[in-house]
């Protein structure tokens, strides 16, 4: 198991001049303790599985490539209670890259609404960790603390009421 650090935003909006992005898949599998995910991943050819420890700004996780085990994953992922349907952008931040989601799917709220995440290497450079202008003009608010923004919570309910 790795440990996930990742800060999260809602985005208003993003630029028109995105980089190509690429459709995703996400499935997500019931699990009996709260904030704690299984999530099934399809992203063009890649198919992974992924299980997600608690917590927000720190999680553990543990990723699977199921890319050579075809039915493995189609029966993963046709038991999902919920899925959502995003596409993601690879965006250069300076140090790196964050990661804008545009959503669509099953849930009408989710469709046009944008998120922007971004992982780091310690909690310290999180934290320290500030936007850059472009997700300023963006709009962007930060939810990494708030739970309904987690894609299992989105796929289940729809985007929230603000």
């Amino acid at each position: 198991m790795t440990q996930e650090i990742e800060r999260k935003w809602v985005l208003v909006r993003v630029s028109p001049d995105l980089p190509h992005g690429i459709s995703l898949l996400q499935g997500y599998i019931p699990m009996p303790k709260e904030n704690v995910s299984f999530r099934v991943r399809r992203q063009g050819a890649k198919r992974v599985v992924t299980f997600k420890g608690p917590g927000r700004l720190v999680r553990y996780e543990a990723e699977f490539d199921l890319s050579d085990h075809r039915e493995i994953f189609e029966l993963l992922i046709a038991n999902c209670e919920v899925y959502v349907l995003k596409t993601r952008y690879a965006v250069p931040d300076g140090l790196g890259k964050c990661y804008i989601d545009c959503y669509d799917g099953d849930h009408l709220s989710l469709r046009g609404k944008y998120t922007a995440e971004k992982e780091f290497p310690s909690e310290e450079e999180a934290r320290a960790w500030i936007l850059p202008q472009w997700m300023v003009e963006c709009g962007a608010r930060e939810v990494t603390d708030d739970p309904r923004y987690l894609n299992e919570n989105l796929a289940k309910n729809g985007w929230p009421e603000e």
